[in-house]
């Protein structure tokens, strides 16, 4: 219960953060359009900036096939097995949710471009729309890098679980060696008879 608060509150702040961003640049953009910056210029950094939403995608299925390939490390138990499942498909689905984002931030951005060459002069408006989905792709590339922290931070987890088993194993591995190599020892040995020795003479009396 507590874990899902947790993911509750953290989703929450995640919105009001992204959309705080997001209404900055926003308003950057429509200042910068009223302030009488030329409208091909900005188009044209809007177009290539659009790059920066490829990188975005790149990095969301490097993190999907890395999600995808944690529950196959050999140093997890089935219990971890079944919390990472839970929370993979998690992740997964917010991937998705950050794909179908991006393919519409990135129309969004190109925005003045279409209305350009509709023959329509894109206003500020438009730019403060486009500059707008732009910076929403920049903070879903933040939380990709953070995606990326975690998963670097629970492989890290699973080998040291799997330095400690194997350490386990040749403490143990050792001790059995230990009891084979064990050999008799000939004093413990002569007690021994000399016990047998002393109860065969007490029977014979």
């Amino acid at each position: 219960m507590k874990t899902h608060l947790q993911r509750k509150s953290s989703i929450v702040q995640t919105v009001i953060s992204g959309s705080f961003i997001v209404v900055v640049g926003a308003g950057a953009g429509f200042w910068v359009a009223r302030a009488g910056a030329p409208s091909g210029t900005l188009i044209s950094i809007l177009k290539y900036a659009t790059v920066l939403l490829g990188v975005v995608w790149a990095f969301s299925m490097i993190v999907y096939n890395k999600l995808s390939d944690l529950t196959e490390l050999p140093g997890i138990d089935y219990k971890q097995h079944r919390g990472l499942e839970s929370a993979i498909q998690l992740r997964l689905q917010w991937f998705w949710f950050r794909a179908g984002l991006l393919g519409i931030a990135g129309l969004v951005t190109n925005l003045p471009m279409f209305l350009q060459d509709g023959g329509i002069t894109p206003g500020p408006r438009a730019f403060a729309v486009a500059t707008g989905s732009l910076v929403l792709a920049l903070f879903l590339l933040r939380r990709v890098w953070a995606e990326l922290e975690d998963i670097r931070e629970l492989r890290s987890e699973v080998k040291e679980l799997e330095r400690r088993e194997q350490q386990r194993t040749n403490q143990i591995q050792s001790l059995k060696d230990g009891v084979a190599e064990w050999e008799p020892d000939s004093k413990l040995g002569g007690l021994g008879k000399k016990a047998e020795t002393t109860n065969g003479s007490d029977d014979v009396k």
